[in-house]
């Protein structure tokens, strides 16, 4: 996992990290997520996109008030 606040993303860098993670979880259920600020599209079309207000919408579900 990489938090490059206000930074863009590379090119290639969302490849790059899919492929080095099949490798290495050979047989695992891989779901990679794209973590956005702004709610730019990832440009692999295997990635999800989340931005942070889903994230705090999430922590208000799972954490007791």
């Amino acid at each position: 996992m990489e938090n490059k606040f206000l930074s863009n993303e590379s090119e290639g860098q969302l490849e790059e990290y899919i492929e080095f993670v099949r490798t290495e979880y050979e047989g695992y259920k891989i779901i990679p997520v794209f973590l956005t600020l702004q709610d730019e599209e990832p440009t692999h079309e295997d990635y999800l996109m989340l931005g942070y207000s889903d994230v705090l919408d999430i922590l208000k579900n799972v954490t007791p008030t």
